[in-house]
């Protein structure tokens, strides 16, 4: 079972540690400041997603943060590390989408004949 009140814990110490405020963390979670401060203190839950976009945020693996602060069995440590691992794909195949965008309009204005021959 996870300690819940270790994770908070954990979680805010190493935001303080980095010195990123409740305020830089929210907006980077698309959530106000006083909904941030609410999970950090334990006045509303903490998805696994928002978990494990958190831990990234603050450099932290959320599979070793757990294992310190929990007995979980491998099967939930392996659904938390295929969740994260998902989100990373999901980021890279946009960032590919992104460059592959930027590829084709550099084509077009280093020369415009090629526009058609451009793959997407």
């Amino acid at each position: 079972m996870v300690n819940i009140d270790k994770l908070r814990s954990f979680l805010k110490a190493r935001r303080l540690e980095l010195k990123i405020s409740q305020a830089q963390l929210a907006t980077d979670l698309n959530l106000t400041t006083s909904g941030y401060r609410k999970m950090e203190n334990g006045q509303s839950p903490i998805s696994i997603e928002r978990f494990v976009m958190i831990c990234e945020l603050l450099g932290s693996n959320p599979c070793e943060l757990l294992e310190g602060i929990t007995e979980v069995s491998s099967k939930d440590l392996l659904k938390i590390e295929n969740k994260r691992l998902s989100s990373e794909v999901e980021f890279l195949k946009s960032e590919i989408h992104y460059q592959r965008e930027l590829n084709n309009k550099l084509l077009q204005l280093l020369n415009p004949k090629y526009v058609d021959l451009v793959v997407s």
